[in-house]
């Protein structure tokens, strides 16, 4: 205290650290969580379900779990593809996980023309940071979905700190080619005879070299353009030499090409950009940057398209960021006017105030050097620290100021020593009461799981600005203090008159007392049981989402009709100011929770989503059902679920995992779970429409004695089958240097002006397909073999090796644990085949986990504020007498939540260990004075009504 310059130099240099450190920290929306899930993804259009899991998932599987670490596999093979979800144990290195797991899979040894499966690693990271939606009143919905997104996605792309644009709804501008295959049979030509007419005529030689001995001389082409007619025109030639016009036997349009997801916004053409950016990038100044970059595009500055945003992840860290400053100040505003009111003093009101920046900044410097991002989390938690950083500063204060106070009478003791033995006289109380706080938050940290890869900035945020405040009101206060006094006047403020008839009621009906307090917190723990139980808080977005789910292999020009339905019905509804919808699939695994530890999906072709932004949010409630009713019915073959869409990245979703002998049975429980659960209120089952496989499947059983009996030519049967299972092959127009795309699709039916292409035409065209028997009579192919509808499933799911099947919901009710406990004993009533168990997963799992989780940190902390709480006192009834502060505090929650309308979830749970730090802070304060009179001589009740006059002034 005696060297000020120097403390007052330490302290600036402090704070500019703090200051610059705020600046330079790296900013993201969420902390870099591990997410324990990798996805291994595979594409083989071709392949049917047991076909991918016979030839495809056993080699995939064998190979990648050569990998360390890993814990768990499951498979789903589904016809087109395959989807893999590899579990690792948590806080496992998954970039390590991720580079073994795609070296092991280069020696799996997978059919010809399989492509290698991609591994996709989630992370914070890999959701978007800013959205947009792009959309013009001056162009078609082609070139909108076209030529100008790929412009304005590429400019987006280069921006420094983005890795990567997604664009949803996006397609190719290029040419469509239609192949009848009737005609073509008719004309004696094939698909490959197009395949190569098409390549002759249009070569893909727009640049290149000429070769010139031992030198090359390079070359472009220019000037060659393709009209429609022209394309229409080309020549099909067949082995035999016969020409005819490629519009003879095809239908060509210039069209989208590659279209596998839509957007549309207000019902016109969109284009969803999702921007991500790179892992170390900061939020802030890729957000800027793009918003940059947005503004200099021709296209937007001439107001021939518009970027409309729909997410900014920046905005909201910002925000938040300026929340912590605006609740600085008005933290350090009301402690400063509570000091002023109980101390009557300026000096010592503005001592307060310095205490605040200079704890908050010291914290940042100290976040920063541990490399710990500025995120949401990081963020609540210094927000959270800062009701508790001046208590230590404000209990110092008020004993020196009393101690000063008494000391008036004795002119023998000098201001330093008068201040100095108040700071040495609650040392002990105020270490104990940080470190008690301190124990309470490091569990957080150290527990595992998703809630400490979730909350550990958080928890340390805290626990820093715990620290610097202990030091803050050990050396800067009274050392300030001491700088700034000119002699204390006046008397400090007390409630001893009106607590004093309050306090001497309780001391002299203390069973009364006790047994009010019992009864309180055994209610409160009663009901507690029954208040809605959430993973994160059920904010509200005050949007609608409406999911529209058509029966399964529905194609996506049947979810466009059905969607147009649903956006003619929002148009027409007066309370709608706006909606977008989005569907297809482009079969990349995806998900949008990243502390769902489940892993991730791939979306659902036959599944669209609407988001509906209303004109008066306060209708929300009455709008939702209103919408359900007015959709209900457009169609007897479709589903809507009308919901109100949750902001907390928390999707709902509650998987029902069936385990059981043999796939078969598992099937037949899916679908008796699915059905049962669709009558469960609140709840939203996927594949409730449709109980069937999707896409029928028929099989052709060649029955080789009739062929041999008709004398028909096996080579025969073969061309025509071969004719039927020949497969498009894409083709790209070169002119002008630019290769524009082209996709080819056989339409096995259509003659020139017919039309009729389902699929049991289609079956029934294969049936009359006919053949030369030995006898010069027709033979049809139905007379050959038997055509049948094949009923193998769509899907084969596997975990370890052993047959499950996941039925997936989603609970659209706030009452998370009433609807589980509805799904719970739905289950428990519905009759499973022999052998079929069940399991709850997803929202119900990460609930539980987080109870476990929460509780054995609860539990630590307890522990380790006895530990301390013992180590001060000596005995055991003042620490018991600490610890009984808990209880009460926590039924003060519990009727908070009653009275609010609040519910369990991670940040209340959060709230409760926050709570237990404060109110043990206030105990070993009040318990460590009481303790210090007693040595001196006062009666214990005497020394109690000081000290509870003392703690509620404190409070």
């Amino acid at each position: 205290m005696q060297r000020a310059v120097l403390l007052l130099v330490c302290i600036v240099l402090i704070v500019a650290w703090g200051a610059i450190s705020a600046f330079q920290m790296q900013r993201d929306y969420l902390p870099s969580i591990n997410n324990t899930t990798l996805l291994v993804s595979l594409r083989v259009p071709s392949y049917q379900a047991d076909q991918i899991k016979k030839t495809v998932t056993d080699k995939v599987a064998d190979a990648v779990r050569t990998a360390d670490g890993l814990t768990n596999v499951e498979t789903t093979s589904y016809d087109g593809g395959l989807l893999m979800n590899l579990y690792f144990p948590m806080d496992y290195d998954m970039a390590k996980a991720q580079s073994q797991v795609k070296q092991a899979l280069e020696s799996a040894d997978l059919p010809d023309g399989v492509n290698q499966p991609t591994v996709t690693r989630l992370t914070t990271n890999s959701f978007p940071i800013l959205s947009y939606s792009l959309t013009s009143d001056r162009m078609d919905g082609n070139a909108l979905r076209s030529t100008v997104q790929t412009a304005i996605t590429k400019q987006l792309k280069s921006v420094p700190g983005v890795a990567n644009v997604q664009a949803v709804g996006a397609a190719n501008d290029g040419y469509v080619i239609t192949v009848r295959m009737n005609d073509l049979q008719k004309n004696g030509m094939t698909v490959d005879d197009i395949n190569k007419s098409l390549t002759t005529a249009m070569p893909a030689w727009a640049s290149g070299k000429i070769p010139n001995g031992k030198a090359s001389i390079p070359i472009r082409i220019e000037g060659l353009n393709w009209s429609d007619q022209q394309i229409r025109d080309i020549a099909i030639q067949n082995k035999q030499g016969k020409k005819i016009p490629l519009s003879a036997v095809a239908d060509v349009s210039h069209s989208l090409t590659d279209v596998k997801t839509v957007s549309r916004t207000n019902g016109k053409p969109s284009v969803l950009l999702n921007v991500l950016k790179a892992p170390s990038a900061n939020i802030t100044d890729v957000s800027d940057r793009v918003q940059q970059r947005i503004a200099q595009i021709p296209a937007i500055k001439d107001g021939d398209v518009s970027l409309t945003m729909m997410l900014d992840r920046a905005h909201e860290l910002n925000a938040s960021l300026m929340g912590l400053v605006r609740e600085g100040l008005l933290g350090c505003l009301f402690s400063m006017l509570c000091v002023f009111f109980f101390f009557r003093n300026v000096r010592s009101t503005l001592l307060i105030a310095v205490s605040l920046p200079i704890s908050l900044l010291a914290t940042t410097a100290v976040l920063k050097w541990a490399g710990i991002t500025l995120n949401i989390l990081t963020v609540s938690g210094l927000i959270v620290a800062m009701g508790r950083i001046v208590d230590d500063s404000i209990v110092i204060l008020d004993n020196m100021y009393r101690r000063i106070q008494e000391s008036k009478a004795d002119n023998g003791k000098s201001m330093l020593h008068t201040t100095a033995s108040a700071v040495n006289e609650m040392l002990p109380a105020i270490f104990a009461s940080t470190a008690t706080t301190i124990a309470v938050y490091v569990p957080i940290a150290l527990v595992g799981g998703v809630i400490s890869a979730s909350f550990s900035g958080f928890a340390w945020s805290v626990v820093t600005a715990l620290v610097v405040s202990f030091f803050v009101a050990m050396l800067v206060i009274p050392s300030f203090f001491f700088m700034g006094w000119k002699g204390v006047t006046g008397e400090s403020v007390t409630l001893e008159s009106k607590m004093k008839p309050l306090l001497h009621f309780a001391f002299r009906n203390k069973r009364l007392v006790i047994l009010t307090s019992i009864v309180i917190f055994v209610g409160a723990g009663i009901y507690s049981a029954f208040l809605p139980v959430n993973f994160l808080p059920s904010a509200k977005s005050g949007q609608v989402a409406v999911k529209v789910e058509l029966p399964k292999g529905s194609t996506l020009g049947q979810v466009d009709a059905e969607v147009k339905k649903v956006e003619d019905t929002l148009k027409a509804n007066p309370n709608v100011a706006a909606f977008s919808a989005t569907f297809g699939s482009s079969f990349e695994p995806q998900s949008d929770d990243v502390f769902d530890q489940g892993g991730g999906s791939i979306a659902q072709p036959n599944v669209a989503n609407l988001s509906v932004t209303l004109k008066d949010k306060n209708q929300l409630n009455s709008f939702i059902p209103s919408l359900q009713s007015s959709l209900s019915p457009l169609s007897n073959k479709v589903i809507y679920t009308v919901s109100n869409q949750n902001i907390s990245g928390d999707d709902s979703q509650l998987k029902v995992m069936l385990t059981g002998p043999d796939q078969k049975s598992v099937d037949d429980a899916g679908q008796k779970v699915r059905a049962a659960l669709a009558q469960v209120s609140g709840l939203s089952v996927d594949g409730k429409v449709d109980m069937t496989n999707g896409t029928p499947k028929y099989m052709v059983a060649l029955d080789q004695n009739k062929i041999e009996q008709a004398g028909v030519k096996l080579d025969d049967i073969t061309r025509v089958l071969s004719r039927y299972f020949t497969q498009p092959k894409d083709f790209s127009i070169t002119t002008s240097a630019l290769a524009i795309p082209g996709d080819m699709y056989l339409d096995q039916l259509q003659e020139k002006g017919n039309g009729g292409n389902d699929a049991a035409t289609l079956m029934s065209s294969l049936a009359s397909e006919a053949f030369t028997a030995k006898n010069g009579q027709k033979v049809r192919l139905d007379q050959l073999a038997t055509i049948s509808q094949n009923h193998t499933p769509s899907s084969i799911q596997e975990r370890d090796g052993q047959p499950y099947t996941a039925v997936t919901t989603q609970i659209i009710s706030n009452d998370m644990s009433g609807v589980s406990a509805k799904v719970q004993q739905t289950l428990e009533q519905t009759s499973l085949p022999k052998g079929v168990s069940f399991s709850l997963g997803g929202i119900s799992e990460q609930v539980t986990q987080m109870i476990i989780d929460m509780s054995i940190a609860l539990a630590f902390s307890v522990l380790l504020v006895l530990l301390i709480t013992s180590a001060v006192f000596k005995g055991w009834r003042a620490p018991l007498a600490v610890l009984l502060s808990i209880p009460m505090a926590l039924s003060g929650v519990v009727l908070s939540l009653i009275l609010f309308g609040g519910e369990w979830n991670l940040a209340a749970l959060i709230g409760v260990l926050m709570l237990v730090g404060i109110v043990v802070t206030n105990g070993i304060v009040m318990i460590d004075k009481i303790e210090r009179n007693r040595l001196e001589g006062m009666e214990l009740q005497e020394l109690q009504f000081e000290e509870a006059y003392l703690g509620y002034a404190q409070s």
